[in-house]
């Protein structure tokens, strides 16, 4: 069963990598590709934790940052770290609270640890003030929207494809 996880796992980071590349390939306005891309990155974070364990989970939380730097989509690799946090947050709290109230907490507390993070990094790198006022409102409210959103979606994908396991 743990190779079926690994198998999985290396098929979620697939997923999660094509989905990132979306917006190489489709032409959408910037905000857009920060909700549509962002809600669907989510849902592949969610789906590892409830489907794979912790560990494939984790590599898939901390491997996609970096794609998304490669793939110009972070402008400062100070930021790999910052997002990878959050993303691990997100894991770790969907795996553990899955099917309870609470669950909600996860997309909450990721924001806080990005826009708290982003704050961190920005006050310790000498960034332009427009680039790190862009950079402190897509680690606000939009991550808490993207994943509430990532949250739905994989809850009701979850339900589709495990129909008989338990919510």
């Amino acid at each position: 069963m743990e190779n079926n996880n690994w198998v999985r796992g290396a098929m979620l980071l697939a997923v999660g990598l094509v989905l990132q590349a979306l917006r190489l390939v489709i032409p959408m306005p910037p905000m857009w590709t920060v909700f549509i891309v962002g809600t669907l990155v989510n849902m592949v974070l969610v789906l590892a934790a409830r489907t794979v364990g912790l560990w494939p989970s984790v590599l898939i939380a901390v491997l996609l940052p970096v794609m998304a730097y490669f793939q110009g989509q972070l402008p400062l690799p100070f930021l790999i770290p910052v997002v990878a946090v959050g993303n691990l947050v997100m894991v770790y709290l969907c795996a553990r609270f899955w099917g309870k109230g609470i669950i909600i907490a996860a997309p909450l507390f990721k924001t806080f640890i990005l826009y708290c993070s982003s704050l961190f990094v920005l006050w310790l790198v000498a960034v332009p003030e427009k680039l790190s006022l862009f950079i402190l409102f897509i680690m606000g409210w939009p991550q808490m929207i993207t994943g509430i959103l990532g949250l739905v979606l994989a809850y009701k994908l979850h339900k589709r494809i495990f129909p008989d396991s338990a919510v």
